[in-house]
């Protein structure tokens, strides 16, 4: 399979920083992005992993904490969604090569926690818990050991 170039970006709110993707799929954008969620004091950097389909930008703005939006077209969803975890996984271990970064996802519901696991489970993912002692999936990129 073809490798799929993403432009990865940046935020910064109140909540955090945030590298994300937006991805055009038929008449609706799926944004997907890691946002770091670790507190002062921590010693790992916990990246929570975040996902919206939408077709009108109002729409994201309007749900942007449940993000409980589905998409219209399922199986490029899962192709782009899958590629783009790994382009921003990745990206984040380069980044922060040298401190220990979790990636984690939590889900709304039954169905959608089956289908995150079953995608995630076939990247390096299982079952754990956040520090916030929520249940999740998730995935430990050790920091680099590398000397310079």
């Amino acid at each position: 399979m073809a490798s799929i170039n993403f432009d990865i970006r940046f935020r910064r709110n109140d909540y955090g920083d945030t590298y994300y993707v937006l991805i055009p799929i038929d008449n609706q954008k799926m944004w997907l992005g890691f946002e770091l969620v670790s507190e002062v004091g921590m010693e790992t950097n916990w990246w929570n992993i975040a996902i919206a389909v939408f077709n009108k930008r109002k729409h994201a703005a309007s749900n942007e904490q449940a993000k409980k939006l589905t998409g219209q077209n399922p199986i490029a969803e899962l192709v782009y969604g899958r590629a783009a975890v790994r382009a921003l996984e990745q990206y984040i271990t380069d980044k922060f090569r040298d401190e220990t970064n979790i990636f984690y996802c939590t889900w709304l519901d039954n169905r959608r926690r089956d289908i995150y696991y079953r995608v995630l489970h076939k990247m390096g993912y299982d079952w754990g818990r956040n520090p916030w002692n929520e249940k999740c999936i998730m995935k430990k990129v050790e920091a680099s050991k590398d000397d310079y």
